[in-house]
């Protein structure tokens, strides 16, 4: 047991993956970044640091507005930040026809999405035909007509070894990380229960915010981000994130197939109220724009930005729900939950306030049950072979697994891991199976439970 859950750490870690599809990507000598209209800021984080497969020379492709300055701006504080500075060289094409100069790159380029949702599916497509790779922000699709166009992209890649890949920074942290390799160690964790719908065996839960600060600044969002069909409802936004950790998690490296091994079951919407003066705070903007008068209500917007969805993944029930308020509480930000209920004990990552609104990860019995403190002492034996420096105590019924602040990388970071990864897939000329699988699966459960909860 123990030397079958070290070779599944080291394999996470080198990211030694069986069953991979070739691609047309034999390494370049640069890979040359090209960057269209970055409507939201994850287009200049997956550039936070250097790497010397990538050219310093940059290209964007984008109108003079908000948004692209913002991105501007973020590139700049990378070249002139103290430690490690970067040293992008942006050649902006801002002329009107830029959509048409950016499909005629050479080899080697790299088209980062991270905008409106509403045309990110076609530029996927569109980039696939012309032959260049994507690392896209998600979501990639936010509508079952966006799913379709986005299934035949996949499936288009796939035939002609072509690589898309979307932004999952929540890979990277550390809890996640550690719930997911605590979940193979058997003799601790047994089985993953099957649950009901109900009362699911795995439920996940984030807590976001409109206001809040990026790399130090207040963050400046675009007007269309608080539009459902530009940007995608509670549904079908953050919510893909937290599907694919249920999938990385739960089920890594297994090849899945959403006709067979995905039932939607229920699915809700509701609305978060915004104030014109909350509005422009956000934005900079004056007044609401004219397409958010479906969703005006006095002198309020209300978003449909909240959602919950219930599906069955390979007979497990999960329950997923994500909320978005304006603004956070002083020194809270975001927050995460975590339940996946195994036989043997349950895996929990939740925030309080005794953390100073840091989540921490427990170990705790299951109901009825009483926990073997050996078993937890040898799991987490083989989890130090990798991080050496994790603990843990007790706390209540449970243990609270005691992560060091090196391990704790914070969310821009992640980005950075995130390119590396696609990097890797680039230079090995290959990406697996379970990738290609894992991106259709997360988008049809998000796009299906949408149809769920229309009335």
């Amino acid at each position: 047991m123990k030397r079958q859950i070290l070779y599944t750490v080291l394999a996470n870690l080198l990211f030694i993956y069986p069953a991979m599809t070739q691609t047309n990507y034999n390494p370049v000598e640069k890979y040359r970044i090209l960057t269209l209209e970055p409507g939201h800021f994850h287009a200049a984080l997956v550039m936070k640091e250097s790497n010397p497969q990538i050219d310093t020379t940059c290209y964007l492709y984008a109108p003079d507005n908000a948004a692209t300055q913002q991105y501007l701006d973020f590139i700049k504080n990378f070249n002139t930040r103290k430690q490690n500075p970067t040293s992008w060289n942006t050649v902006w094409y801002k002329v009107k026809d830029y959509l048409e100069q950016i499909w005629n790159q050479p080899k080697g380029s790299i088209l980062v999405l991270a905008g409106n949702n509403r045309t990110k599916t076609a530029w996927i497509s569109e980039a696939v035909n012309r032959g260049y790779a994507v690392l896209a922000d998600k979501p990639m699709a936010i509508d079952p007509e966006g799913f379709a166009k986005l299934e035949l992209a996949i499936t288009t890649a796939k035939n002609k070894g072509q690589l898309v890949y979307d932004i999952m920074t929540e890979r990277y942290e550390i809890l996640n990380i550690l719930q997911r390799l605590l979940m193979q160690q058997k003799d601790l964790f047994g089985e993953l229960e099957k649950g009901s719908p109900d009362n699911p065996s795995i439920v996940k839960e984030s807590l976001h915010h409109y206001y809040k600060l990026v790399a130090g600044v207040p963050l400046k969002r675009t007007e269309w981000q608080y539009d459902p069909k530009q940007a995608g409802s509670g549904l079908v936004d953050v919510t893909t994130h937290l599907v694919d950790q249920v999938q990385w998690t739960c089920f890594p490296e297994q090849v899945l197939n959403y006709n067979s091994d995905v039932q939607p079951i229920r699915a809700r919407l509701w609305p978060t109220a915004i104030s014109l003066p909350q509005y422009s705070a956000s934005t900079g903007a004056a007044r609401f724009p004219d397409f958010l008068d479906t969703y005006r209500k006095g002198d309020s917007i209300l978003i449909p930005s909240n959602g919950e969805m219930v599906y069955a993944l390979k007979g497990v029930h999960v329950r997923i729900k994500v909320e978005w308020n304006y603004e956070s509480t002083i020194g809270a930000g975001d927050t995460h939950y975590s339940l996946i209920r195994g036989t043997g004990c349950e895996l929990v990552i939740r925030q309080a306030p005794t953390d100073r609104f840091g989540a921490s990860l427990y170990v705790e019995p299951v109901k009825g049950k009483t926990l073997n403190e050996e078993k937890l002492i040898a799991a987490i034996k083989e989890i130090q072979r990798v991080y050496p420096d994790i603990r843990f105590k007790k706390d209540g019924n449970g243990w609270k697994i005691l992560v060091p602040d090196h391990y704790r990388a914070g969310h821009e970071a992640h980005f950075v891991k995130v390119t590396e990864q696609f990097l890797r897939y680039l230079k090995a000329g290959r990406m697996p199976d379970w990738e290609w699988s894992f991106l259709l699966s997360k988008y049809f459960i998000t796009t299906q439970s949408l149809v769920i909860a229309k009335p």
